[in-house]
């Protein structure tokens, strides 16, 4: 009677003989050297965003190669190979089904291709802690979404390498092999030819009756801001929160033509009242005087002070706000009469000021411009608190020293202008680098000037109907061609489950410090890795939706298709090599 095999003994044996075969040891050393360069590069780099950059081209080339080649190998060589050297003929001589025996290859398939796995994502995650001592709750996370996904591509592509093993020979099935492998690196084209092309495009909306024209890569940056603030999901979380909702509660808007606009005095006093109640504003007065007498070099010709140009003047001023230090904030944090998310807000605020004001060299010359809406004289109509005088003409009556005066002359200091007041700079250098320089002043207006442009475009559109005219059409067909694609296109599709549960480094996410409103959410974006797309969906008054950045299918829909595919692929192989000639 013929000895029956136990199911370990062919683990075994498949084990043994991949570890005989050179090739499968080549490339599953270089699968861990690379897995080593990729743990002492995330030991080195330590912004999350540019090692995030590297680690998407270790998932496409260690997932789309390396492994790719090792699952078509095992396939390969075990039903092509062995078949031809009567291995498995041996095998089935003795008391084992075939099933049985397609079911044993295809574990230790899986087994052998989770270790590899799972030294992988030991290698680079105990390594990372060893050298750095802490724990990387970001590397965690998209190591763990990495081991997911490699093991689930893993059995996908061998049920579809198993397949065509057993239906082809070696080299239609490398022919195969390899046209999927080179379809990998352009498979998320399409998209970016999509992306491309919308840059040109346009949407119009009917908007307090008229007509308003806005680009569609402006309307999708506006909603991408959206997401990521409501989510939480980018630098200094708390603090965007807060003034992009208090910006679209007053419904703020950047056309000077509308009665809401951001620079209307009303909003300009609702505003400050907005850091006054984060506490970073104080209404407390401050007398700032020019005693030395300083020449006028240059005024505004319609200026009630241009007949004194040339004269020597000093002048009185009474300011009603007072913009905390940094130190004095710091205090403030450690008194313990803030609430928990007062005390966040003015971290984040403290940690962006310092932030902004290192990355400038020229900090206060670089936004002078900024140094205008949130000056306040207080009783500014009282000549007694607020004057000009005359030292040239002391017959002269004082002036009434408007607010404009301080501006011009603060932001002339720094740019020259003509049209502008002008004194002598090297007299009023201690009075405007020192008594005049607030670094949390034009912080506040640096972080109103990021979010303004983005939240008046969501005014607009959350109170506008989208006219379905020539240009609306045309977004809404390329956009439904490459949906109708990316359903068939399994590579991409699949691609974008990895970003999509890995997510990105939102730490990193952040307005631009050289642009005066620009936040890029595609700059970790990896060429040939899709990320999930959304188009935009409207009710029944032709309004966009809210939400309408989760309008895609979810992901995890694809990867459902691609294991439907692969068991299927699986019971046919299954059935193959049941009928399969092992003899010849």
């Amino acid at each position: 009677m013929k000895k029956i095999i136990p199911s370990i003994w062919i683990i075994k044996f498949s084990f043994k003989s991949i570890i005989k075969e050179k090739s499968f040891l080549i490339f599953n050393g270089i699968y861990l050297l690379f897995s080593l360069f990729i743990a002492i590069y995330s030991v080195i780099q330590k912004n999350s965003s540019d090692f995030l950059l590297i680690f998407d081209y270790y998932v496409l080339l260690s997932i789309f190669v390396i492994l790719f080649i090792l699952c078509l190998r095992l396939a390969q060589y075990f039903y092509l190979v062995k078949k031809e050297d009567k291995t498995l003929n041996i095998i089935i001589t003795q008391q084992i089904s075939r099933s049985k025996l397609f079911n044993l290859q295809f574990i230790s398939f899986i087994l052998l291709m989770l270790i590899n796995i799972t030294l992988s994502y030991l290698l680079i995650n105990i390594l990372h802690i060893l050298f750095t001592l802490k724990i990387n709750n970001f590397l965690i996370r998209v190591t763990s979404v990495y081991f997911l996904y490699a093991l689930l591509s893993c059995v996908f592509l061998l049920s579809f390498f198993l397949l065509i093993s057993l239906l082809t020979n070696i080299q239609v099935s490398t022919i195969i092999a390899t046209l999927i492998l080179s379809t990998t690196f352009i498979s998320n084209m399409p998209y970016i030819f999509l992306i491309k092309g919308e840059e040109a495009k346009k949407i119009s909306v009917d908007y307090n009756s008229s007509k308003t024209t806005l680009y569609v890569n402006e309307v999708y940056d506006s909603f991408d801001l959206k997401k990521q603030v409501l989510n939480k999901e980018l630098k200094y979380s708390n603090l965007s929160l807060e003034i992009y909702n208090n910006f679209l509660e007053n419904q703020y808007e950047t056309d000077p033509n509308l009665l809401n606009n951001f620079e209307s005095a009303s909003n300009i006093n609702k505003r400050i009242n907005f850091w006054q109640e984060m506490g970073i504003v104080e209404k407390q007065s401050k007398e700032v005087n020019l005693t030395t007498p300083t020449r006028i070099l240059a005024v505004n010709n319609n200026s009630t002070i241009s007949k004194w140009k040339n004269d020597e003047i000093t002048f009185k001023i009474n300011l009603e706000y007072k913009f905390l230090t940094i130190e004095e904030l710091q205090q403030k944090m450690h008194l313990g009469s803030l609430s928990d998310k007062q005390k966040k807000l003015l971290q984040e605020f403290i940690e962006f000021t310092q932030y902004i004001t290192n990355y400038f060299t020229s900090f206060q010359s670089k936004f002078a411009s900024l140094f205008e809406s949130f000056i306040f004289l207080n009783d500014e109509t009282n000549i007694e608190k607020n004057y000009i005088k005359n030292e040239t003409k002391p017959e002269e009556e004082n002036m009434l020293f408007d607010k404009k005066y301080l501006v011009e002359m603060y932001q002339n200091y720094f740019s020259f202008s003509d049209n502008k007041l002008r004194l002598e700079n090297k007299k009023i250098e201690k009075l405007i680098e020192q008594d005049f320089y607030w670094p949390t002043m034009l912080s506040m207006r640096i972080l109103e000037d990021y979010f303004i442009r983005y939240t008046n475009n969501m005014v607009i559109l959350e109170n506008s109907n989208v006219v379905k005219d020539e240009d609306w059409k045309l977004y809404n067909k390329s956009r439904t061609i490459f949906n109708s694609f990316f359903y068939f296109n399994f590579i991409s599709n699949t691609l974008q489950s990895y970003t999509y549960f890995g997510g990105r480094s939102y730490e990193d996410f952040w307005f631009e410090p050289e642009s005066s409103s620009r936040i890029f959410f595609n700059k970790q974006d990896n060429l040939f890795i899709a990320k999930p797309s959304y188009t935009f969906k409207l009710d029944d008054q032709n309004k966009i939706i809210p939400e309408t950045y989760y309008n895609y299918l979810n992901p995890l829909f694809y990867i459902l298709i691609q294991a439907s595919i692969a068991t299927i692929n699986y019971f046919i192989a299954k059935n193959k090599f049941k009928k399969l000639d092992l003899k010849g």
